[in-house]
């Protein structure tokens, strides 16, 4: 989101966003080895829509909620994780990227950093649970930092073998997030993905190597962003609004197993 003063002029963004990649990279035949430590290195590439809002003001002094998308961005995410026994973890980073919005006032720019950690625990060999923590940040074309966000997540991921080395994985995740920009608010979120992994088995120091193509779903929901019913008045009253955040695409992953 990106808020805009009467001259049009970017002033701050409160897009609040992702929470949570929780664990999927490998398929069953892998989270059931023998040993009781493995170590996953790999990298998943999002090929994703975002649609987000921005604050504008119409002719009558309101400002509203607009509702614009970027153009469809492929985003490198390398990610490396552990087991030991049935407890897991794991640390992800996106590459920084740059995404257009074409929007109601003009062309628009920003680029996303983001960081995930996340630890959980094979409940059974096809299913985890995790908690995890991640923070998020909008940047400018010109590298200013114009708004953060942080929280807490927990998620679960399931994957059940087929045959021939292939399996069906999902994941879902929730949490709450915590936006500090010109307005601090909160912001619900919800992630999910769902496809089809094949694992390919090697030799005694590399196990495997696991591909996986899916279709992920990132929902933001900003909760009470304030709106002035008149921007010409200082004590106009002011609307309290959620606003949504879409982040959505298809994924291809591939992870080595060690």
């Amino acid at each position: 989101m990106q808020t805009t003063d009467r001259s049009g002029r970017r002033v701050s963004p409160r897009l609040p966003t992702l929470c949570a990649l929780t664990l999927a990279f490998a398929g069953a035949a892998v989270q059931a080895q023998e040993s009781n430590f493995g170590l996953n290195f790999g990298t998943k590439v999002w090929v994703a829509d975002w649609s987000t809002w921005f604050i504008e003001e119409n002719s009558a002094n309101q400002e509203f909620v607009s509702q614009e998308s970027a153009k469809t961005k492929a985003m490198v995410i390398p990610q490396l994780s552990f087991r030991y026994r049935d407890f897991i973890g794991s640390v992800s980073g996106a590459v920084n990227t740059t995404h257009s919005f074409e929007r109601f006032g003009g062309p628009a720019e920003f680029k996303r950093r983001e960081a995930d950690v996340n630890f959980g625990y094979h409940i059974t060999p096809g299913l985890a649970a995790t908690i995890g923590y991640k923070k998020f940040d909008q940047i400018t074309a010109t590298g200013v930092k114009i708004y953060q966000v942080s929280g807490p997540t927990l998620g679960v991921s399931a994957a059940s073998p087929l045959s021939g080395g292939f399996s069906v994985y999902g994941s879902l995740g929730i949490g709450v997030l915590s936006i500090k920009g010109s307005e601090d608010v909160s912001a619900d979120y919800s992630l999910s993905e769902v496809g089809l992994g094949y694992t390919l088995p090697l030799g005694r120091f590399v196990k495997a190597i696991n591909f996986n193509l899916g279709y992920r779903t990132q929902i933001i929901k900003a909760k009470g962003i304030s709106l002035s019913s008149d921007t010409t008045v200082p004590t106009a009253p002011v609307i309290k609004q959620d606003a949504r955040d879409t982040t959505q695409g298809f994924t291809l992953a591939a992870v080595v197993a060690f």
